[in-house]
């Protein structure tokens, strides 16, 4: 008030104005007035009038303003509302003169103009009630309903005018068909179904960009692409106005409380008579459970499926958005980049669609890039945290004074030296390199020479910062996302195949034929579903039941991780109902769980474990005579036909090979020994222990834990009875102290003595 008890036209004035999202600014914004600068004339114009000294807790209201109310009701009768608004206020300032004519005048802004942004910002709507639903809560905004279109929608073609949509690549079939179906006389509503990400909200913008390039029929010319606005404002455009609704399912059932019509209800009526003209968007899903439950809504609209791309279109999308995702993110990205996100995620990334999961690989792979650009690259933190520990480590060990923690501290130091010139070379490095970088980006004119100097730079040695994204940033990427070892998705698949077999070695010992066959298992032990209930808890317990939304331990499992090797172990102990789960998975390589989901097994390996003839595997080895081969052929034959009277003849048949295990030898129990003892022999090195053990002795362990009926288990418990055991008691009497060399010969003796280190 700036103690003026009187309130006049002027203050009202600057109480409409300093509303920031008001109508008042809104307004004088539509007849291209800038709202900054006539507060600023009405601040002056309040300052002039002359100021009252005192109490000043009871203005009272002007002359000036008790007219301009008046001929405000007015205004609120010709535009027919049925309560005083804003704009009512806005209209009747023109009249007014003591500030409101002279201001208004000197702004160029006639009665025609101003009620021309009033239309313009009501449409067809009234003023009929005071209130209005804002954020869930009623409030006292009867403009609240105004441009309705614009606060709940966004108008495609202007983003499409000013390229602000992305290209759209590989849709052409399906943003005809969305044509045809809006040029039809009735039923002209497409609804896009497909999977999340395939593309369904890309060819409503590709219809936008060919709205505004012309290239569509001339009926549909000039109109617009909106989404998610008020169908009042969409009916009274006289079809001019295409509706566009982004996941459609939300409307059936929305707002629909206490009786009262949910938003599909409103839609069926106009869609109906043809007032309306809508496309719509959502998941197959969704589709089912929502739309096609209300058949009076969903024969109003035209299906358009929206299939997944190939591989090949996803490269092709992936070639269109370079470009924008370059220019976001400073970088560069490499066509054999977009090659390897199109084809790594299609392989591994399984649970997601293509174009969705390859443009989000391109897009965290260019930011990982762009983080290292602008931060310190991995290998310097990494560097820099080593440097840390070892300091802290280095002020620790400064207060003992025992030998193992001088020689550890002497050690440490050598070592912190190594790493802090390391350090300090690679900050170096990384400062000129961003140095060089950063010339580059912010000197246009000079871009190929910059390019030039860096590239001669990173000639002469190993270079940690990149600006290209390049397949191994993408390999990275989906090594996170899905799990799998950034070595295994960069090998060949005949550097995998051909390893395969060397590292299974390493631990299986006397089973050559296994290994050729096999490679970390997601293991079901089948011994726990020997009961009729338990098949639920392969695939998830059914609708209604305890635990129906954690799904089943192997769904689960094999959706988190479909590059496996599935181990069901004990296979005959499982009930019947579980070998018809197994047929399904066996035969399609597909298994549907509890909540309708297809989980995808062609890219698991399974392997099924069974003891069933067993008692054959010994007896044919110890009666018959002949080669190894031979005698391993006819146990093989003796087995296999009594799986066959286990097993149903459908089940075998689906079985791609049988592997029988050949039973051990003394020197393959030999090599077993050895490898448990070199297992201890770690353990004993942790506490500064050296061990050996003779030839002699790994034979007397060999023959002492070999049984033939039990395999490669007694071996263990010898080793573990007789020899660690014996060396555990002997560390905790103190016998075995640090640098003491313990020694196993062939009489199991145990001797200690010392040894001067090396």
């Amino acid at each position: 008030m700036n103690k003026q008890q009187v309130v006049e036209s002027e203050h009202l004035m600057k109480a409409l104005l300093e509303q920031k999202d008001g109508l008042a600014r809104r307004i004088l914004a539509k007849a291209g007035i800038d709202s900054t600068s006539v507060l600023q004339a009405t601040d002056q114009f309040i300052a002039q009038q002359p100021k009252v000294l005192g109490d000043i807790s009871r203005p009272v209201m002007g002359s000036h303003l008790k007219t301009l109310l008046d001929n405000a009701r007015k205004y609120q009768k010709e535009l027919g509302d049925d309560f005083v608004s804003v704009e009512h206020f806005m209209l009747t300032f023109r009249s007014d003169k003591r500030f409101g004519q002279q201001l208004l005048k000197n702004l160029q802004l006639g009665e025609k103009e101003l009620k021309e942004a009033i239309l313009a910002l009501r449409g067809n709507q009234k003023v009929t009630d005071q209130i209005a639903l804002k954020h869930a809560v009623l409030v006292i905004d009867p403009e609240g309903k105004y441009e309705a279109l614009e606060k709940y929608g966004n108008d495609l073609t202007v983003l499409a005018k000013h390229g602000k949509l992305d290209p759209v690549i590989g849709r052409d079939d399906e943003i005809r068909h969305c044509i045809q179906i809006l040029s039809r006389r009735t039923k002209n509503n497409p609804v896009i179904i497909g999977e999340p990400g395939v593309g369904k909200t890309a060819i409503v913008e590709g219809l936008a960009q060919r709205i505004v390039r012309g290239d569509v029929p001339e009926t549909l010319l000039n109109k617009k692409g909106r989404l998610k606005a008020v169908l009042k404002e969409v009916t009274a455009s006289n079809g001019q106005i295409i509706l566009f609704i982004d996941e459609i399912h939300t409307v059936v059932g929305a707002g629909a409380m206490n009786g009262a019509m949910d938003a599909g209800n409103l839609l069926k009526p106009m869609l109906s008579r043809g007032e309306l003209r809508c496309i719509g968007a959502t998941t197959l899903n969704e589709y089912r459970k929502y739309i096609e439950k209300d058949a009076a809504l969903e024969r109003r609209f035209q299906q358009v499926y929206c299939a997944p791309p190939s591989v090949e279109d996803t490269i092709s999308i992936l070639r269109g958005l370079r470009e924008r995702y370059e220019l976001h993110h400073g970088v560069k990205i490499s066509d054999s980049a977009l090659v390897a996100a199109a084809v790594l995620s299609d392989r591994y990334i399984t649970e997601r669609f293509l174009p969705d999961k390859a443009i989000d690989l391109v897009d965290e792979a260019a930011a990982k890039l762009k983080m290292e650009i602008t931060s310190k690259p991995t290998e310097l933190d990494e560097i820099d945290r080593a440097v840390l520990k070892l300091e802290m480590e280095k002020l620790s060990l400064k207060n003992d004074t025992d030998k193992a923690s001088k020689e550890r501290l002497t050690k440490l130091e050598a070592d912190l030296a190594l790493l802090k010139q390391k350090q300090k070379d690679l900050t170096e490095q990384w400062e000129h390199e961003k140095a060089l970088m950063t010339k580059i980006r912010s000197i246009k004119e000079e871009l190929d020479e910059a390019e030039k100097v860096l590239a001669d730079y990173r000639k002469s040695g190993k270079s940690m910062l990149r600006e290209e994204v390049t397949d191994l940033d993408i390999a990275e990427i989906v090594s996170k996302w899905t799990g799998i070892p950034l070595s295994s998705l960069q090998q060949s698949e005949r550097e995998k195949l051909v390893q395969l077999e060397q590292v299974l070695h390493e631990r299986v010992v006397g089973q050559d034929i296994a290994v050729k066959s096999v490679a970390n298992a997601i293991r079901i032990d089948m011994t726990e579903y020997m009961e009729k209930h338990a098949v639920s808890r392969l695939v998830g317990a059914p609708p209604g039941y305890v635990g129906y939304e954690e799904g089943g331990q192997l769904t689960e499992a094999v959706r988190r991780r479909p590059y496996s090797v599935v181990l069901f172990d004990e296979i005959e102990k499982a009930h019947q109902d579980v070998f018809n789960i197994l047929l399904q998975l066996l035969d399609d390589g597909r298994i549907t769980d509890s909540q309708g989901r297809t989980v995808n097994f062609t890219n698991c390996v399974v392997i099924m474990t069974s003891n069933i003839g067993s008692q054959y595997i010994l007896e044919t080895l110890q009666n018959t005579q002949g080669t190894k081969d031979a005698v391993y052929e006819l146990m093989k034959k003796q087995v296999l036909e009594l799986a066959r009277q286990t097993f149903r003849p459908e089940f075998m048949n689906r079985i791609d090979e049988y592997i029988v295990f050949q039973p051990l030898d003394k020197k393959e129990i030999n090599r077993i020994v050895e490898i448990q003892l070199n297992r201890l022999k770690d353990r004993l090195k942790q506490k500064k222990i050296d061990f050996h053990f003779t030839k002699e002795a790994v034979e007397l362990l060999g023959t002492l834990g070999f049984d033939p009926n039990f395999g490669a288990r007694p071996v263990k418990r010898v080793i573990q009875q007789m020899f660690e055991n014996e060396v555990a008691f002997g560390v905790l009497r103190g016998d075995f102290k640090e640098e003491d060399s313990i020694i196993v010969d062939v009489d199991m003796s145990l001797s200690a003595k010392d040894q001067n280190p090396m």
